[in-house]
């Protein structure tokens, strides 16, 4: 199956709630596009999902994926 799209999401730490402790909400504007991204890239016929982040396990003899 070909690639039907990809996403780049980055973020303010702000939106993490743990970090953004309520404050999250000055943010509406971004969670809101969000959301409508993940909509559509819902209704997608995908089989596989593919997830980077710079947030994951970092090692220097490798990449995660």
């Amino acid at each position: 199956m070909p690639l039907l799209q990809a996403l780049v999401l980055p973020h303010a730490p702000i939106l993490v709630k743990e970090v953004g402790k309520g404050e999250e909400k000055q943010a509406g504007i971004t969670i809101s596009s969000y959301e409508k991204v993940m909509k559509e890239a819902g209704k997608l016929p995908f089989d596989t999902v593919i997830l980077i982040s710079p947030h994951m396990d970092c090692y220097s003899d490798c990449f995660m994926i």
